[in-house]
C-alpha cells in the first residue's frame, strides 16, 4: 500500500492520490463495520446461549423441586400409614385378647351352671371373632392363638359330654354325675387358663413390636 501510495506521488497525479485514499478510508470504513458486526453478533449469540442455558436450568430446578415435593409427600403418606397402621393394631389386639377373655368367662358360666341347666341347644361358644383378628392382624400370634383355641373347644366339648349325660340321665342324679366329670372338666380348663397366659405373653412381645421397643428376654 505505500508502495503504490509513493509511486502516485512520484508520478504527480492528483486525481489518482485521491482515488487511492478515498479507497483506503472506504475499506477502513468497512472493515471497522465488519469488526463491529462480528463483535455484536458474538455478544447476541453470548446472550442468547446464555439465555437458553439459564432456561433449561430453571427447568431442571424446577423438575427438582416437583421431584423433592414428590418424595416428601410420599414419605409424608408412608409415615402416616405406618403409624395409622400402628394405631389399628393396637386396637385389634385389645380387642383379640376381649375376645379371649369373653371365651373364658363363657366356659365359666356354663360349667357353673351344668347341674341346673338343661341345654335345649349347644351354646355357641364366641371363639370366631378371636381367631378373625388373630388371622387378620396379628401373623406372629398363629401359634398360641391357635392353640387356646383349641384348648377352648376341648373345654367346652367336656361341658357339653356333660350336658349330654345329664340330660340321658333325665337330670335325676346331677351331682353324681358331676363328679365323673369334673376331674376332665378341670382338667381341659386348666389348659384353657395355661394357653390364655401364654397368649397374653405372646401379645406384650407384639405390643413391644408395635411401638418400636426390642422384645423381652425370655424368663427361665
Amino acid at each position: 500500500m505505500d508502495a503504490i501510495l509513493n509511486n502516485l506521488l512520484a508520478g504527480g497525479s492528483l486525481i489518482g492520490i485521491i482515488a487511492l485514499v478515498g479507497w483506503w478510508l472506504a475499506k477502513k470504513a468497512v472493515d471497522s463495520f465488519t469488526a463491529a458486526g462480528e463483535a455484536y453478533a458474538k455478544r447476541k449469540g453470548e446472550n442468547l446461549a446464555t439465555k437458553e442455558d439459564f432456561t433449561q436450568l430453571l427447568d431442571q430446578v424446577k423438575l427438582t423441586t416437583q421431584a423433592t415435593e414428590q418424595i416428601r409427600t410420599n414419605l409424608g403418606h408412608q409415615d402416616w400409614s405406618a403409624r395409622e397402621w400402628k394405631s389399628i393394631r393396637q386396637r385389634k389386639l385389645e380387642e383379640m385378647l376381649a375376645e379371649a377373655g369373653a371365651v373364658e368367662a363363657f366356659l365359666d358360666h356354663h360349667r357353673g351352671q351344668l347341674t341346673t341347666q338343661q341345654f335345649h341347644r349347644v351354646p355357641i361358644m364366641p371363639l370366631d371373632k378371636f381367631e378373625v383378628l388373630a388371622a387378620l392382624y396379628f401373623p406372629e400370634l398363629e401359634v398360641p392363638a391357635s392353640v387356646f383355641a383349641k384348648c377352648a373347644r376341648d373345654a367346652a366339648m367336656t361341658l357339653y359330654d356333660f350336658a349330654l349325660a345329664n340330660a340321658e340321665a333325665g337330670g335325676l342324679d346331677s351331682h353324681l354325675l358331676m363328679q365323673q366329670h369334673n376331674a376332665g372338666i378341670m382338667r381341659a380348663r386348666k389348659l384353657v387358663v395355661q394357653r390364655r397366659a401364654e397368649l397374653d405373653a405372646a401379645a406384650v412381645q407384639v405390643i413391644r413390636q408395635i411401638f418400636g421397643r426390642p422384645p423381652e428376654a425370655p424368663k427361665n
